[in-house]
């Protein structure tokens, strides 16, 4: 099946082929430098995502402001062309032409997936760039969300259970 990774850093296309980005060397060191200092950072967890790199923080609360600080610096060391992700606990390291809505323009521009209308589903601010495009194009985005959380989705429902019984009733 056709997917994305990494914000579309990584995509097997709907053929099968492979598209990896590179992994920047000067990110081999920034990596390296990040698993060294958070080696004694109980708590820490360094996430090695290949060509982009995660610090969860989710064990250690507490440690939230350092994680901060470190992945400021790896930013500003990676330069322009770097953008950090904030998540749930977590900070990601990324390349700043690589987002969901990037990866979905990517598919949609191939067969058999052009000229179709996309319809995006999700429950995370890192889906917002996505959506974006889907509304762009005239699909359906739906934010998977509990509560009111800002969001550019034309729809919202309120669990993944919600978003199955849905899909199972369309597919009755």
């Amino acid at each position: 099946f056709p997917a994305a990774g990494l914000h579309g850093v990584e995509r097997r296309r709907a053929a099968g082929d492979l598209e990896r980005a590179a992994v920047a060397p000067a990110l081999v060191a920034v990596r390296n430098d990040l698993a060294r200092r958070t080696a004694q950072m109980s708590g820490v967890v360094l996430e090695d995502k290949g060509p982009a790199v995660a610090l969860h923080f989710r064990q250690a609360p507490e440690r939230e402001q350092a994680v901060r600080d470190m992945m400021a610096m790896a930013q500003k060391v990676m330069g322009q062309g770097w953008t950090l992700q904030h998540g749930k606990m977590v900070i990601e390291l990324r390349p700043a032409n690589a987002d969901k809505g990037s990866a979905l323009k990517a598919f949609m521009s191939e067969q058999p997936f052009k000229g179709r209308r996309a319809i995006a589903i999700g429950d995370d601010v890192t889906d917002e760039e996505m959506f974006k495009v889907v509304n762009a194009r005239d699909g359906l985005s739906i934010r998977v969300c509990e509560t009111e959380a800002p969001t550019v989705a034309t729809a919202r429902i309120a669990s993944p259970a919600a978003l199955r019984a849905l899909i199972a009733e369309l597919g009755a």
